[in-house]
């Protein structure tokens, strides 16, 4: 590693800064009292008093890096800025602080919702911390200093992870969740302190394994300001908050809010890694290596703007940000310094911290050209990550898109990833909305997209199939409502996806009508069941395997509340929900390893007469069987997506046993009078083996 930032060797800190256009460039490092980390009252102020200044010397005239050294104070709790020093267009000396962004560590996100704001008295020697009160949040709050560098020696935090056999990718069940929207509702039944951080979420792990799932995604827990966010709910005028966290500031320290004790945030975290790693639960990272918390030209100024803008981000021919991420700012990935800087981080994260994949948000931006930000025809990035040695074993997924460009099955695909496939996702949810002519597609979305990916291997598994993530409805609401409904966002509606396939099933929102609540039961059941049986990793998002709603929004990004929380009561009130998709889950896995790992399958397809396919645009019924010839089992699946019941003929000569039914909350198949001749419900599936499971 090239060592950016302060790091810490032995009984010295090495310090090394590539900085553009200085003329001076110092150390400042500052003393941080216990009480700051204490109950501190709005509008109060600590002090942090100045230890000692170290000047840094330009040891390069071409890539112009600050370096320096210094004797590692481990007695005390010691805080860091950079300060530079340059002239302006005028030839003005003009001083700039800077925050490392290779720090391990800061100070300023403790308390999620908290504002804290620093400043440096020069003359006095001292850095003041200011704790607002949420009241006075203001464009000014954020223009000012709002995080500052903690030295700390992370590494010495040993804690061994229990080693288990990984699953193949084909077999991984995922579980995307937020860090503090899995516990910080009171039904989650946690202690208080443990609520919304990595000590809460350990106690939710044996609840995952017992569901079935063998990998949690976390949500952005990169620092980020959930405070940077200034609309206001317009229903209550209550502030509203960056709470995805899709907006980094650092990008080896976490949210230190997600901490029961923000010292010790890298102990908790590597205890909850170790938890799943011994209940064989892979932990996921939601990454963003695609911009920064610095938005456009108007934002704030954390370090790269100040570090130097050229380097670290794309501009347009007319010197302004590029903005493919959508966020006001792009990310130079293709720049060897910036390309470094995302390689250490995923080392840092895998090798210190124990994470065992990355999900990269807008991954098509790593793609992007580093002088015009056009996309390339070849990966070099993607290819150079999967290649990389030291991360020979971690699952890299790509969402192959950005705010400018749509890239799936391309890039993703020549680099060996495996890709959100969005395309599976509005198929499916076109499947359930009944709309026509979806039959093909659905034939090719269960077999694992080969259209677009092409033939699979045992060990790439290119499309991860998902109906719902966090980014959009959740699966009951797909059923509920046919329009979004993001008033509450504070932006009149208009953010979010207008195109979201889906279907109120005859009333928008919530209703008495059993009919109509019937018709979204069998709906959900049947969407677990199609998702649980497709060749490739399934995702869904926490909370929908007891059916969670958000009432129709389908972008709460901002939304710190009830809204997004899990409340746990609900998958005690909705527990045959659960109990459906463990036993979902646990058919799933047999027939993972009975077929969609072996090489030796042939998959045939039939109408429900029994004759060969037929995919006409009317056509709403389908009939597959996957045969695998080494273990000499054949599985038979019967989909009905009309809204009435329909008679399927069979033609197979051993007999049948039927395994699954969506059609009821237990599963459970009926046997058949005779075995030639199946009635099956509406927008249901009935599954079936001839052989032993």
């Amino acid at each position: 590693m090239h060592g950016f930032g302060v790091q810490i060797d032995g009984g010295y800190c090495k310090v090394s800064f590539p900085i553009h256009y200085a003329i001076k460039v110092e150390l400042w490092l500052f003393g941080v009292p216990l009480s700051f980390f204490g109950n501190q009252p709005d509008n109060s102020t600590e002090i942090l008093p100045l230890l000692r200044k170290l000047d840094l010397s330009k040891s390069s005239k071409v890539h112009e890096v600050w370096q320096g050294q210094f004797e590692y104070p481990i007695s005390n709790l010691t805080a860091y800025l950079v300060k530079v020093l340059r002239a302006d267009s005028n030839g003005n000396s003009i001083t700039e602080w800077i925050l490392d962004p290779f720090a391990r560590n800061s100070l300023g996100g403790e308390l999620w919702g908290k504002i804290i704001t620093f400043e440096v008295d020069e003359k006095i020697g001292l850095l003041r911390a200011f704790f607002e009160s949420e009241k006075s949040l203001s464009k000014s709050s954020l223009e000012k200093l709002r995080r500052v560098a903690l030295l700390t020696d992370i590494e010495r935090v040993k804690i061994e992870s229990a080693r288990f056999s990984k699953k193949s990718l084909g077999e991984l069940v995922i579980y995307e969740c937020h860090v503090r929207g899995m516990t910080q509702h009171h039904s989650s039944e946690v202690p208080v302190r443990h609520r919304g951080n990595f000590s809460g979420m350990k106690q939710k792990i044996k609840y995952l394994s017992n569901l079935g799932v063998n990998v949690v995604e976390l949500l952005p827990i990169f620092d980020f300001d959930e405070n940077e966010n200034q609309l206001k709910n317009p229903e209550n005028h209550q502030n509203l908050k960056n709470y995805w966290g899709y907006s980094p500031i650092l990008w080896f320290a976490p949210k230190k809010a997600y901490a029961e004790n923000p010292l010790d945030w890298h102990r908790e975290f590597k205890e909850f890694v170790q938890d799943c790693h011994f209940h064989k639960i892979e932990v996921w990272l939601d990454v963003v290596y695609n911009h920064s918390a610095e938005q456009d030209a108007e934002g704030p100024k954390y370090h790269f703007k100040m570090m130097d803008q050229d380097t670290w981000y794309l501009n347009t021919q007319e010197g302004e940000f590029h903005n493919a991420s959508g966020c006001g700012n792009t990310l130079r990935c293709s720049h060897p310094l910036v390309k470094q800087f995302i390689l250490e981080s995923l080392q840092y994260w895998h090798e210190v911290m124990g994470v065992d994949g990355f999900r990269f948000d807008l991954t098509s931006i790593l793609n992007r050209h580093q002088d015009t930000g056009d996309f390339k025809d070849f990966p070099n990035l993607l290819w150079e990550l999967r290649q990389e040695p030291r991360l020979k074993n971690v699952r890299l997924i790509a969402e192959p898109w950005d705010a400018h460009g749509y890239d799936l099955g391309r890039v993703a695909k020549q680099a060996g990833w495996t890709e959100w496939n969005d395309r599976y996702r509005d198929t499916i949810r076109k499947v359930l909305s009944g709309n026509v002519g979806q039959g093909f597609a659905l034939k090719d979305a269960i077999e694992g997209s080969p259209s677009i990916f092409g033939e699979f291997s045992l060990n790439y598994w290119p499309s991860l199939n998902f109906i719902t993530s966090h980014d959009g409805f959740t699966l009951w609401d797909l059923f509920c409502y046919s329009k979004k409904h993001n008033q509450a966002n504070g932006e009149n509606n208009h953010d979010g996806h207008a195109a979201n396939f889906s279907n109120n099933s005859g009333v928008e929102g919530p209703t008495d009508n059993q009919q109509i609540l019937e018709l979204r039961e069998q709906k959900w059941r049947m969407a677990w069941t199609i998702l649980a049986i497709s060749r490739g990793p399934m995702m869904f998002v926490a909370g929908d395997e007891w059916g969670r709603t958000q009432y129709g929004n389908n972008n709460a990004y901002c939304q710190d509340n009830e809204l997004s929380w899990l409340n746990w009561q609900e998958s005690e009130t909705n527990s045959k929900r659960v109990e459906f998709v463990r036993r979902l889950l646990s058919l799933r896995e047999k027939l993972c390893r009975s077929c969609w790992i072996s090489s030796s399958l042939t998959i045939r397809w039939f109408n429900s007469k029994g004759e060969e396919a037929d995919w006409s645009p009317h056509v709403r019924s389908f009939v597959w069987k996957i045969e695998n010839f080494k273990e000499g089992m054949n599985w038979w699946f019967l989909c009905n997506s009309y809204d009435a019941q329909l008679l399927f003929s069979i033609n197979e000569e051993k007999s049948i046993s039927w395994q699954w039914d969506s059609n009821n909350y237990l599963g459970m198949a009926q046997d058949q009078p005779n075995e030639k001749f199946v009635e099956l419900g509406s927008f249901s599936i009935l599954i079936g083996t001839t052989g032993e499971l």
